[in-house]
């Protein structure tokens, strides 16, 4: 350690990061993944986490046709002595329907605690963390089963802790491409 009489950038500050380092809202789709085949014109489930540091997750929506209709997802509830906290990824679901069959991108975004929306505008991590909704390119087809929502709790967890949490490392982030978001009446 050395002592200076002025501001000296920090480790990371002196490789371009951000000096704040203020966490990100940000939310990701867990399941299906990307190139998934799902059901057409039938409803299955998309699963995903959100995160906002301490400000907290309010709400998260999803988007079955890129980003052309956004449908609320279901916040896992918080307990107070339990394991999901203000400090955690919260844990989402949305039902969703692609109307015919086709390539589709699905989507989410996130409001923190405080209704400050996640950043749809992508960017790379470097300086001050991603942005940019999480984008899952799917295929909807008829005759699909939409066997999801039927499984277990044990088996959508280990299929949503992903294959990189498998391998001892996180999930990719995959920012979306530059998109407007939800309208203004659906935020």
């Amino acid at each position: 350690m050395r002592w200076s009489d002025h501001d000296v950038p920090g480790y990371w500050e002196q490789r371009r990061w951000d000096e704040q380092a203020l966490v990100r809202t940000y939310s990701r789709i867990d399941f299906p993944a990307q190139f998934a085949t799902v059901p057409a014109a039938s409803p299955f489930t998309v699963y995903g986490v959100a995160f906002a540091g301490a400000r907290g997750i309010s709400k998260v929506e999803a988007s079955p046709d890129a980003g052309h209709t956004w449908l609320m997802a279901e916040l896992e509830p918080i307990a107070p002595d339990g394991p999901v906290g203000a400090l955690t990824w919260r844990p989402w679901r949305a039902r969703l329907t692609v109307r015919i069959e086709s390539a589709t991108t699905l989507l989410c975004w996130a409001a923190d605690g405080e209704g400050r929306l996640q950043d749809p505008a992508p960017s790379a991590p470097l300086s001050g963390g991603a942005t940019g909704y999480c984008a899952e390119p799917v295929t909807a087809l008829r005759g699909m089963p939409s066997f999801w929502p039927n499984a277990t709790p044990e088996a959508r967890s280990a299929a949503s802790s992903g294959v990189g949490a498998a391998m001892g490392r996180a999930p990719a982030i995959r920012p979306a491409a530059a998109h407007p978001g939800p309208p203004a009446d659906q935020r």
